[in-house]
């Protein structure tokens, strides 16, 4: 069987400690996330900001930074329609 990225990415997860996904995910990112392995939980949020601040508060509680699943098109998009 070839390799995919998706196993190529969940081992590196593995060898660097990685438990945690933090994600607002879209359409483009649901086949990497479904069916993910027992070792790796999935953590949804409802908006790309709250995607950041989990990530940025689990290493002041005690537990270590983990990957962020974050569509930056559409982060920009709502950063860029904030008024000045």
């Amino acid at each position: 069987m070839a390799v995919t990225v998706r196993d190529v990415v969940l081992e590196v997860l593995r060898q660097t400690g990685m438990t945690r996904i933090f994600a607002n995910p879209g359409s483009t990112e649901v086949a990497f996330l479904t069916d993910l392995p027992g070792d790796l939980e999935f953590v949804l949020a409802l908006h790309e900001g709250s995607v950041a601040v989990l990530d940025e508060v689990m290493p002041q509680l005690g537990t270590r930074t983990e990957p962020l699943l974050l569509d930056v098109a559409v982060a920009a998009e709502t950063t860029s329609a904030a008024p000045v």
